[in-house]
């Protein structure tokens, strides 16, 4: 049977266990990334704004899991990453980006940014055009 991941796994983006005991926080995700995550199926995620991402919301939801785009509009990871540390946020934060030409080398930049974060970027597949 083929494999309809599209090119995350459930390990890479959720890290590992039950997706259903998984709390789980999207900022921002075009509806194109949302679909290419099957992993999500089995979830109930809470989505929300870059700007509405603060210590209130945090602590309300108490996610496990952030997932982000790499680059949004007007916000990136990196503003993602530092503004969950400023509030209390311990868990995992997932970067979802289109394939790059260096993808280990931008891996390692975000990395380096949130040694207390379990960061990682994860590889959705461009959506297929109609009628290929």
């Amino acid at each position: 049977m083929a494999d309809r991941r599209r090119g995350t796994t459930s390990s890479a983006l959720l890290g590992g266990g039950d997706p259903g005991d998984r709390r789980i926080l999207l900022v921002e995700l075009p509806a194109e990334m949302i679909a290419a995550l099957p992993e999500l199926t089995d979830t109930a995620p809470v989505s929300t704004s870059y700007r509405a991402l603060n210590i209130d919301l945090i602590a309300k939801h108490d996610p496990h899991i952030v997932i982000a785009p790499l680059v949004g509009t007007g916000f990136d990871i990196l503003d993602v990453g530092a503004q969950l540390l400023r509030s209390g946020f311990t868990g995992s934060l997932r970067a979802l980006t289109l394939p790059l030409p260096n993808l280990a080398a931008v891996r390692t930049e975000v990395k380096g940014h949130f040694s207390d974060l379990d960061v990682d970027l994860v590889v959705v597949s461009p959506p297929a055009e109609a009628g290929h």
